[in-house]
């Protein structure tokens, strides 16, 4: 094929000259679409078709994907790209039109787009972590409440668009996005498994997400902790997550074994195994009495012989729902009209302490269970704890101070660190 100008859109294509007079035919490239290339426009005297142009095996393959009569370009990369990913997996998509023919028999066999995605569900759960499984099983069940009951071999971008402003009129931006990028997935492995031909959310435009703040003043954390509801079995946890700037299933997943309270002093210790961190390293969180006072409540309120500190008050055995728990506090920034997410307690923590607080930048990192950077985790032989106890009772001091309206007193930390 001739060198020319890349095909970018509809109109140029339907205004490229026909084949000059004695010659059959000429072939346009067509500007990669999703990061795939090998789609062309073919112009005779008398049509304009478009078709997929690859190799395989060492052989040269064409297909046939429709008129530019009627498929615009955006429609034409959309069907191209479906068939590149099926290349992609390893199968030969070539088809003689006899082939072609015979192939009306044995479409792709459509089922319930809900069904499958909860096929794609048990495909990864083996390769991803619990917290994120969870995310998951979260973004499908968007999809299938708006548009579980369509066929995945009827999917079209009119399904894809009906989702996007479903979320996007409950305010939902970022979870729009990635319900979008769930539901990619989900058609990748419907044309893996011949339930679906090609992937309708390539057509798709994702929302813009403006920048928002990604920590919380001080007097707003004390707005948020006086508008939870003390009757709400999810107000202990997010009262810890604040004091504490764990990770979410870090506190929401706590075990009643990992809590150890001290009778002498009124405080609290919280060991959190390898096995339930991000960096599998395990982590120490220190309470002061402030913190350890809403623990020990929660541990009581949980009962003598329950495993989990915060246990799921519908599911027995289990500990509360980590999204229910976000949602809780999405509701309750909404109520105040705050903006912001639940794991932005984390990025609060490190900014207050350090900014406003005057902390170590190093010792407030490792108390949110970062890994020690660079060549920091070689060189530091002596425990770090000591020093991120003092953090952590700071800390819980200036949060208690926060919600109560009191100043510091004497002996406080935060007295210390300021004069007072």
């Amino acid at each position: 094929m001739a060198k020319r100008k890349p095909i970018t859109s509809t109109k140029q294509a339907k205004e490229l000259p026909p084949p000059p007079v004695g010659t059959v035919d000429r072939w346009y490239r067509v500007k990669p679409h999703f990061g795939y290339t090998g789609l062309v426009l073919r112009i005779t005297r008398t049509a304009r078709s478009w078709y997929y142009r690859y190799s395989f095996g060492g052989k040269a393959r064409k297909i046939y994907l429709g008129p530019l009569q009627s498929m615009s370009v955006r429609q034409a990369a959309v069907k191209h790209a479906g068939l590149a990913e099926r290349v992609k997996a390893g199968e030969d998509v070539y088809r003689t039109v006899s082939d072609q023919k015979a192939e009306q028999a044995d479409k792709p066999t459509g089922i319930p787009l809900g069904k499958l995605a909860d096929q794609w569900l048990d495909s990864i759960e083996p390769e991803i972590t619990n917290s994120s499984y969870r995310n998951y099983v979260s973004h499908v069940g968007h999809i299938k409440r708006v548009i579980g009951n369509v066929r995945s071999d009827r999917l079209k971008i009119e399904h894809v668009e009906q989702l996007q402003t479903a979320l996007l009129d409950q305010g939902k931006n970022t979870t729009a996005n990635l319900v979008l990028s769930r539901l990619s997935s989900i058609c990748r492995f419907g044309i893996r498994k011949r339930r679906m031909l090609d992937n309708p959310t390539l057509a798709a435009q994702r929302k813009r997400i403006e920048p928002r703040p990604d920590y919380f003043s001080g007097p707003e954390i004390a707005r948020i902790w006086r508008a939870l509801n003390p009757e709400s079995v999810l107000t202990p946890v997010i009262k810890i997550l604040i004091l504490t700037a764990a990770r979410r299933t870090e506190i929401s997943d706590l075990r009643t074994s990992e809590v150890t309270f001290s009778d002498e002093d009124g405080t609290a210790i919280i060991e959190i195994p390898r096995n339930r961190t991000k960096t599998k390293k395990e982590h120490t969180i220190f309470l002061g009495q402030f913190a350890a006072g809403i623990l020990r409540e929660a541990v009581e309120r949980a009962g003598e012989g329950s495993e989990y500190v915060f246990p799921s008050p519908y599911r027995t055995g289990r500990p509360v729902n980590p999204i229910s728990v976000s949602r809780y506090f999405s509701e309750v920034l909404d109520r105040l009209e705050i903006e912001g997410h639940l794991h932005d307690l984390r990025a609060t923590f490190l900014s207050l302490s350090v900014n406003e607080l005057g902390l170590d930048p190093l010792i407030s990192d490792l108390c949110l269970g970062h890994a020690i950077p660079g060549t920091g985790r070689v060189y530091m032989r002596k425990s770090p704890l000591p020093k991120m106890r003092v953090v952590w009772e700071t800390w819980q001091q200036h949060i208690e101070q926060l919600v109560s309206g009191r100043r510091a007193k004497k002996g406080d930390r935060v007295a210390q660190l300021f004069g007072e």
